[in-house]
């Protein structure tokens, strides 16, 4: 198709064709040269200090204990420093003389506004959790999961930043939006089926059910989530690697069985956490929200009504009968607009 329109160019086109693969092919040698130098690292820099008549030797030094902990105390300190600047900024000091990274770092907050409709971010402790600590690991986990459960809004928020990637003048297809494709990837392993808050195991059905589809997937999964799945790795290996691009955690509440015969049982936790919660609900509604079949109308109608009737247990079933024949987009918003309340 690129060619044709290119062909209907005409010289124009050639011109436009011809840069669109030079910065393909640019690309794809830096992200080889990349590669190489991260895979033999030590090597080259080794050769490079011997070449200038260098003499190396290597030695192997042990983990300080010490020095790591006292590094991460720093690095705790300069999460919790950023995050209280981060509360602070306000829209009103954009025009203001202040530093070019209080700058950058307010555009994360704006941004995280727009992920998180609802929380202001004006807290500290909510900057800290969801965009300082661990630059944002949180947050990525958490639109991640929302981003899966919601496919269709989530490839519809991403459909203007693939139009712009692609219709403009010269395509740009390595500037085109991720989350939807590692979201798909997400619920095509089945490991949403594993946040019930049941048990899991290398016996389980679900887990053994994500093994197949994660093998299935595997060249995908390397690609878009940067994990390595091998056949020799257990259905809760594998299960536990995934949960971790989620920002949860598989972790071993009992081992049952007799000796030689046991079999972990795992959790997932993380789930409980009330910031957690918080963030994935206020996501959800974006998404929710951003649907062709929303109507805030039905929404607010639905909330009113439930709010008459509570404390009115049939009446409340009754009503929540008579919901479910609103399209799923509504549905799905008034359950995250009840549960934030």
């Amino acid at each position: 198709m690129r060619l044709r329109e290119a062909q209907e160019a005409g010289e124009d086109g050639g011109q436009i064709l011809a840069i669109e693969s030079a910065i393909i092919n640019f690309l794809a040698a830096e992200k080889t040269a990349i590669g190489c130098q991260k895979s033999i690292a030590k090597d080259f820099f080794t050769h490079l200090l011997e070449a200038r008549g260098h003499s190396i030797t290597h030695l192997k030094c042990p983990k300080d204990e010490a020095i790591a902990k006292e590094l991460q105390e720093l690095q705790e300190e300069l999460w919790r420093e950023s995050a209280a600047i981060l509360a602070e900024l306000q829209e009103s000091d954009a025009n203001k003389n202040i530093p070019q990274w209080h700058k950058e770092l307010f555009a994360t907050k704006l941004r995280a506004r727009a992920e998180f409709p609802g929380i202001s971010f004006d807290d500290a402790e909510d900057c800290y959790q969801a965009v300082v600590k661990d630059y944002g690991r949180v947050r990525r986990g958490v639109l991640l999961q929302a981003a899966a459960e919601n496919q269709a809004a989530a490839q519809g928020l991403e459909e203007k930043q693939v139009r712009a990637a692609l219709q403009g003048k010269i395509a740009l297809p390595h500037a085109l939006p991720k989350a939807a494709m590692r979201a798909k990837l997400i619920e095509l392993t089945g490991l949403l089926t594993l946040l019930d808050g049941e048990s899991y195991s290398n016996c389980e059905e679900r887990a053994i059910a994500i093994k197949a589809a994660a093998l299935k997937w595997k060249s995908e999964i390397h690609y878009w989530l940067g994990l390595e799945i091998k056949p020799s790795q257990t259905p809760v290996e594998i299960c536990n690697k995934l949960l971790v691009k989620l920002e949860l955690k598989g972790e071993a509440i009992a081992r049952p069985g007799t000796v030689g015969k046991r079999d972990r049982i795992y959790q997932v936790s993380g789930m409980a956490d009330p910031f957690r919660d918080r963030l994935l609900a206020a996501a959800r509604r974006r998404l929710t929200e951003a649907s062709p079949d929303f109507d805030e109308s039905s929404v607010a109608d639905g909330l009113e009504m439930l709010r008459d009737a509570e404390g009115d247990e049939a009446a409340l079933e009754a009503i929540w009968q008579a919901l479910k024949e609103l399209p799923e987009a509504d549905q799905r918003a008034i359950q995250s607009r009840r549960s934030a309340a």
